[in-house]
């Protein structure tokens, strides 16, 4: 691997075409040293040396998107000691201005991006960990934003993503709750509101997350990573805005961020954690497959007799394998048992 100096602690990384050439650049926020460094690429594989521009007091987390519509790529980042947000304005050729702060929860730990209201405009919105809630704030579309609103989640919340969950095309929210160890989920209204949360169980210390379509049957699933369980949890999205029963995988020693890729190039997305207490970084390919056969329980190509002893075993054990999966509902249970037999018979 190849290292590059970065400002003083930097604890996240997100990824943006600054200057405008086409090529992925690089930032990161530098919760020791107040401020985010900026490494552009220079297009084969390396990065020109750090440029850093001054946030407000210790940055967690930073995030990019076009605030003010300009068809640049700006900086936000969550401050925990000032309990707000810093907004950089891309001004060009890789370079920022520091434009505003805007007040959150308490201690903003992660911060992501979206159009929460539908306007085209781009949104903000972070986790809070000592107020237990996430805060929404609403573009106005020059680089300005409305007073945040907050909505409750789980104890702790550290980390916060994005999705569609219930395939309305309406962004939702969801949360990482470390010490309730499950995940809130909040489905977006459209116009800029959310419903309650809803929680599901996510193991043991729940610090990361991120989203996915880890089974390959178009509907958006979350993935997690446990610090306290050195695990990856699944939670497979049944596509009305709810999620099937976790499943979980052995990760690196106190993994505390997650994110995905194809990173064999099969088609199927992937899972990589840093772990914080191994100092390395796990890789989870995946292993579904892309082709599917509704049925083949014992996956020999064929919907058989044979099936019938490792759908019972399914059953029984409440876990979830997609190919037991017969009427798609998320879960493995009951329901599934007269489609199956009428795999079985031919009907």
């Amino acid at each position: 691997h190849t290292t590059y100096p970065a400002g003083d602690v930097p604890s996240s990384i997100t990824t943006g075409d600054f200057n405008g050439d086409g090529v992925t650049d690089l930032a990161t926020e530098n919760e020791a040293s107040d401020d985010v460094s900026v490494l552009l690429a220079v297009g084969d594989g390396t990065f020109a040396p750090q440029t850093t521009f001054q946030v407000d007091m210790e940055p967690r987390s930073v995030t990019a998107g076009d605030f003010n519509g300009d068809g640049m790529t700006d900086l936000a980042t969550a401050n925990v000691d000032y309990d707000n947000v810093s907004v950089l304005l891309n001004i060009g050729g890789g370079t920022f201005s520091y434009h505003s702060n805007h007040n959150v929860g308490d201690s903003p730990r992660s911060i992501t991006t979206g159009d929460f209201n539908g306007d085209g405009v781009t949104d903000l919105a972070t986790a809070n960990v000592f107020s237990y809630n996430v805060s929404v704030l609403r573009g106005v579309g020059n680089g300005n934003f409305l007073n945040d609103t907050t909505w409750p989640v789980g104890p702790f919340p550290r980390s916060i993503t994005t999705g569609d969950f219930n395939g309305d095309g309406v962004t939702d929210l969801a949360t990482a709750n470390v010490s309730s160890d499950d995940v809130s989920v909040l489905l977006g209204v459209g116009d800029g509101t959310f419903a309650p949360q809803t929680t599901y169980p996510a193991g043991n210390g729940p610090n990361g997350i991120t989203t996915g379509d880890f089974n390959g049957d178009g509907v958006t699933d979350l993935a997690t990573a446990n610090v306290s369980s050195d695990s990856v949890l699944v939670l497979l999205g049944v596509g009305d805005g709810t999620f099937a029963p976790q499943t979980t995988y052995p990760a690196g020693d106190g993994p505390s961020s997650i994110t995905t890729g194809d990173f064999n190039g099969d088609g199927m997305t992937d899972l990589a954690t840093s772990n914080a207490n191994s100092n390395n970084i796990s890789v989870l390919l995946n292993q579904c497959s892309s082709d599917v056969l509704i049925g083949d329980i014992n996956q020999d190509g064929v919907v058989s007799l044979l099936d019938i002893a490792p759908f019972v075993a399914l059953l029984v054990s409440g876990e979830f394998q997609v190919e037991a999966d017969i009427n798609d509902d998320g879960v493995v249970d009951l329901l599934d048992i007269a489609p199956f037999v009428d795999l079985l018979t031919g009907g």
